[in-house]
């Protein structure tokens, strides 16, 4: 009760809205019921496929499809209510049907910073070519990465050290021979085992490395368009994405930035690491065109640019 007290007193303090800002279709739900009452307009910013991702992880990936059906109907008839709807990428709202004019992809570009360095970089192994996958994660490849750097030979092998990102619940998530396996590449030179950075940090660890890897696997990575991506490219790493996904192959294939393979398949990860060893002076051009890139087009001012010309116009519109 005491909470219900402390919401209806805030509301009661809320004046002057001009725009209510829903990162979840909760919050959307309810602001188009407060606008009637206190005015103001409704952003809806859909980050992933609720009928998909977040109901697949509440219910340990078996959820019934009449349950997707309902959510899917009702995240639907909140975008046709909303004022501006905005997505991390075209296929998550190409599956809600929005209104065509109100909506704008908002892709989750990285801040100007990261292209700076923003920070002394790690020393670098000599001689090493350096890629970052990340954090460890079952859900993002690591194990199938560790394989496919397990199959390289030994003379390529040795030139190469991939970085993996020690989060939280670590030792939960993979089995003890699999950290065992960690830890015999880690004495062998071959990963570094870090610990979680600030997101502040980030960028001086990337600037240290030459590669970064996209490793998610197919029930992810289909629709899937990390802000990491952007990252690696703020920061002029080259990039070894998904095949598979909808959302990046195109940037990488106009862009010319990275190479392409299938994330499920060890075979594909040691040949695209192969390549890399044998062409370094290509990598660094990726790189430097994927730096490019980022300064010129995917950048989180440009892709704020495209949302405030958008709720301008409807501002304009509603007030004509």
């Amino acid at each position: 009760m005491a909470s219900w007290v402390a919401k209806q007193t805030a509301l009661r303090n809320i004046t002057n809205v001009d725009w209510w800002y829903c990162p979840d279709a909760d919050a959307a739900a309810v602001a188009e019921q407060l606008k009637t009452r206190l005015g103001g307009r409704v952003l809806f910013d859909i980050h992933e496929a609720f009928d998909k991702g977040v109901i697949d992880r509440w219910f340990g990936g078996r959820a019934p499809l009449l349950v997707k059906w309902l959510v899917r109907r009702r995240i639907a008839q909140i975008c046709r209510r909303a004022d501006v709807v905005t997505g991390v990428n075209q296929t998550v709202l190409k599956g809600y049907g929005s209104r065509n004019g109100d909506v704008v992809v908002t892709r989750l570009c990285a801040p100007s910073f990261f292209s700076k360095g923003y920070g002394t970089p790690p020393e670098a192994p000599t001689g090493k070519m350096r890629v970052m996958h990340g954090k460890a994660s079952a859900g993002v490849g690591t194990e199938q990465v560790l394989d496919g750097l397990e199959a390289l030979r030994p003379e390529v092998m040795r030139g190469i050290e991939i970085t993996l990102i020690r989060m939280p619940g670590y030792e939960k998530t993979f089995s003890v021979d699999f950290r065992k396996r960690v830890e015999a590449f880690r004495k062998n030179g071959q990963v570094d085992l870090v610990e979680p950075v600030p997101h502040m940090r980030m960028p001086a660890l990337m600037a240290s490395h030459n590669v970064g890897l996209i490793a998610a696997q197919r029930d992810f990575g289909v629709v899937a368009l990390p802000n990491r991506l952007f990252e690696y490219m703020a920061a002029g790493l080259a990039i070894v994405a998904p095949s598979y996904s909808k959302e990046i192959v195109p940037i990488i294939e106009n862009e010319k930035i990275g190479l392409l393979v299938d994330f499920e398949k060890p075979a594909e990860i040691t040949g695209a690491l192969e390549w890399l060893a044998a062409h370094p002076h290509e990598v660094a051009a990726m790189g430097q065109r994927a730096r490019q890139a980022f300064l010129t087009t995917y950048n989180w001012d440009k892709e704020f640019e495209k949302l405030l010309q958008t709720m301008r116009a409807v501002e304009s519109s509603v007030a004509v």
